[in-house]
């Protein structure tokens, strides 16, 4: 029976962990912060994740167990059942170092207002050290403005490690839940709304996370066919929270480069400002192009609308075809040039002195093997 309410819920969620979510759990029943509670949320793992969790005896434990849902509902689940003012990500696969939540609350404490991260360090399957330069560019930066990282989060993508976050309940709950249908980008989706609702991102920088990359392309956020398809049409569906930007100021304040696009900063146009804003960004984006011609095929799709952007953009159905068939979303341009400066090179190639030669001698060896 749980009496005390704490101050930190970590909500923990875990999948098929068995190897790994032992060490998980222990890291935070080990931190120097003592007010807090472990929610951890099994989603549905088929492994012996269960057995160990429930071999972990602690009264700061609460485990629930449901239908393979995908990490967003397993998250949302945990915010069901946190108590906790403040609410402390975790996976069930990475470690916290003992200083964690001490760190990070006092961090909170300073500024209520904020989302707060980490930096953190690289560990493989067994633990050990990894070398980590291909990720901690993003992870381990220093501070940006809440600005700077709205523009980041909408021309490029996601840049904060989801597993260290803290932030109040209650902005939880003024951003709304986890959305379900994302597998892949729940946590950027996550991020990008507790920004456009004024809350400021803070990264505490130092390590205060040992973030796990398992052999075999094992982590949910590891390239493969799939994974890249589905974060293809979920980035889609979250960049659209950027429309909810209402004022031609806060696009400026944000993309400051709007401001010199050739449109009137009118409050009726940010729709379309954020469109061209994401087909003029260099380099070129695919998903942002595909998301902002959509957008724009939208926009004109409506008599409306069609209207308000001839009369104050001087935006008219020729300028869309026109720049619908100059966009590049599939890189099939790069890929033609890619292409004939292979096909150049193999030429040259061919044509070369040495390649006679070894022509030649491929022969001669050839009609020597065949006469044995």
């Amino acid at each position: 029976m749980r009496e005390r309410q704490p101050h930190v819920t970590v909500a923990m969620i875990t999948y098929n962990h068995e190897k790994f979510v032992g060490d998980a759990v222990r890291s935070i029943l080990a931190q120097t912060y003592a007010d807090f509670e472990l929610v951890i949320v099994d989603d549905g793992s088929t492994d012996a994740t269960a057995e160990v969790i429930r071999g972990l005896r602690d009264e700061r434990i609460v485990y629930l167990r449901q239908e393979n849902q995908g990490p967003s509902e397993a998250r949302n689940a945990a915010l069901r059942v946190a108590r906790g003012t403040l609410i402390a990500q975790m996976s069930g696969d990475d470690v916290a170092e003992p200083a964690r939540l001490e760190r990070q609350v006092a961090c909170h404490r300073d500024r209520p207002n904020s989302v707060i991260f980490s930096h953190c360090t690289f560990i493989g399957d067994d633990s050990r050290a990894i070398d980590g330069a291909r990720w901690e560019k993003l992870t381990n930066r220093p501070n940006w403005t809440g600005d700077a990282t709205l523009r980041y989060l909408y021309l490029d993508g996601n840049c904060f490690l989801a597993p260290s976050a803290l932030a109040a309940r209650s902005a939880f709950e003024a951003v709304g839940p986890y959305n379900p249908v994302m597998l892949q980008l729940q946590d950027y989706d996550m991020w990008v709304r507790f920004l456009l609702k004024g809350y400021e991102p803070h990264i505490v920088e130092e390590p205060l996370m040992q973030h796990r990359i398992r052999a075999g392309g094992a982590n949910l956020s590891s390239p493969s066919h799939g994974s890249n398809v589905r974060a293809h049409f979920e980035r889609q569906r979250l960049l659209r929270e950027f429309l909810t930007i209402n004022r031609a100021r806060r696009v400026v304040e944000i993309f400051p480069d709007a401001a010199s696009l050739g449109y009137p900063l009118d409050d009726d146009l940010v729709p379309f400002l954020l469109v061209m804003i994401g087909l003029k960004a260099e380099p070129q984006r695919n998903v942002l192009q595909t998301f902002a011609a959509d957008l724009l095929m939208e926009l004109m799709e409506n008599p409306a609308t069609r209207k308000l952007l001839s009369e104050k953009a001087g935006f008219h159905l020729p300028d869309l075809f026109r720049i619908l068939g100059q966009i590049d979303p599939f890189n099939a341009q790069r890929l033609r040039t890619r292409l004939g400066s292979t096909q150049k090179q193999l030429k040259e190639l061919i044509e070369s002195r040495t390649w006679r030669v070894a022509r030649t001698l491929r022969s001669l060896t050839t009609g020597l093997i065949g006469r044995h």
